[in-house]
């Protein structure tokens, strides 16, 4: 009988694709193109939109231990805790939405001033 470890590896490579595929695209599709190179440091929680987008990234960190961690220990209080770090998630994500929006349009403004 073969050795299946070899493809457990490829398996895992699979699910972790995955998960961080989409991840990925999402910060690809939502952060803004760098124009030009900044003069400072940028800090993460310097904007608004940027503190939202980071928290939510957070959450989305958090929760993906708590689903595992109720999936392998079979935690019940887990998947509670699991279902409110999406619920953490969706509120970052909609309150980033929204200051991106705000701070797009004053940004407009200013440069049709």
């Amino acid at each position: 009988m073969r050795d299946r470890k070899p493809h457990t590896s490829r398996w895992n490579w699979f699910l972790v694709s995955l998960l961080l595929g989409p991840i990925a695209t999402f910060f690809i599709v939502v952060w803004e193109p760098v124009t030009e190179p900044p003069l400072e440091p940028m800090h993460p929680f310097k904007r608004l939109d940027d503190r939202y987008l980071t928290l939510a990234f957070l959450a989305v960190v958090l929760t993906i231990g708590a689903l595992l961690f109720a999936a392998v220990r079979s935690a019940g209080y887990m998947w509670v805790v699991a279902g409110l770090g999406a619920a953490a998630v969706v509120v970052f994500l909609v309150l980033f939405r929204r200051a991106r929006q705000k701070r797009m349009a004053a940004r407009a403004h200013a440069l049709s001033s």
